[in-house]
């Protein structure tokens, strides 16, 4: 398993781990809606690149499948 840059194309798999409303609200506090799309998640990720200067992490399994992510504000 390695860290690397947080990439668009990661949305994807992140979006399957939140399954429901409960582990939704803790993972992200609410802060995008229930559910989101790619596009809510890039999009926030963006605001908060520019508006905080905050980095995002996906770590990644060897094969390259997301397994974690690091980013919030």
């Amino acid at each position: 398993m390695r860290l690397r840059p947080y990439r668009k194309s990661d949305a994807k798999a992140i979006m399957n781990w939140i399954e429901d409303e409960r582990t939704h609200a803790l993972w992200c506090g609410n802060l995008l809606p229930f559910p989101f799309t790619e596009k809510d998640f890039n999009e926030y990720l963006e605001e908060t690149e520019e508006r905080w200067g905050n980095s995002s992490f996906t770590a990644v399994m060897d094969d390259g499948t997301p397994a974690g992510f690091s980013g919030w504000e």
